[in-house]
Parts: C-alpha cells; structure tokens; sequence
C-alpha cells in the first residue's frame, strides 16, 4: 500500500456526502491500519479564543475555529511548523504537523520550538478522509 501521508484530497463534484462535499483533506497520516484527515477549507462561527483559550500564545484568539470533519467533535488538532519534527504528534510532510498531548508545553512551543502556528484550528478529526474520492 502506497501512503498517502502529507497528500491533499480534493472533493470531486459528485462527492455529495455533507461531511466532505467541497473540501480539501490534507492527509496527516495513512497506513495499513487507517487514516486521519483534516478538512481544511470549513471555517466555523466560533473563534479560537473562544474554545480554547490556551491556544492564545500561538495562535490570534480572534481567528476562525475550522471544523476538520466529522468523528471527533469535541478533539482540537492544531496544525503547525515545527523547528524539530520530534515535538509533532504526527508530521504530514517535511516538518508540517500537529500538535500533540504527549509534546512539549505550549509556552516552550511558543518560545522555542514552534516556527509557525497555522490556522486552521480544527474542531473535529477525520480519520475515513481518504476513503472518499
């Protein structure tokens, strides 16, 4: 099986699944057992700095929650530009990845580690992403 890993699915016309329909998944991790996905074109009404507050070192509190699909609502997976790739939970490509509960605190992050925090923070995990076509 060839990886999909650090790949963006782009969602077909005929793609009419109100998960998927229009998005763009970028594919953090894809092997034998399975995948997670993060739509990353859905902004939602809520800010960052609304849901997670703890975020406000990286990331402007103002900025759009992005909903990244549809399995875990209540997850938050921040993506991000790490200066060492061993502080990424998971790294999607080159050293593009996400943050994880098991790295270094989000001050040391902040201070150190992290080179860039993008936006989008997603809400919600998408781990069937790359089934879709």
């Amino acid at each position: 099986m060839e990886s999909l890993r650090g790949h963006l699915l782009i969602a077909g016309p005929r793609l009419v699944d109100p998960n998927f329909w229009r998005t763009v998944v970028l594919i953090v991790d894809h092997n034998d057992e399975g995948a997670f996905g993060l739509v990353l074109n859905r902004p939602s009404e809520t800010s960052v700095g609304e849901t997670v507050p703890e975020l406000g070192t990286l990331v402007d509190g103002d900025e759009p929650l992005f909903i990244g699909g549809p399995v875990q609502p209540s997850s938050v997976v921040t993506v991000a530009q790490f200066s060492d790739g061993s502080d990424a939970a998971l790294l999607a490509f080159d050293d593009i990845g996400v943050l994880g509960s098991g790295g270094p605190p989000l001050e040391e992050l902040a201070d150190a580690h992290l080179v860039a925090c993008y936006n989008p923070i997603f809400q919600e995990w998408s781990d069937d992403a790359a089934g879709e076509e």
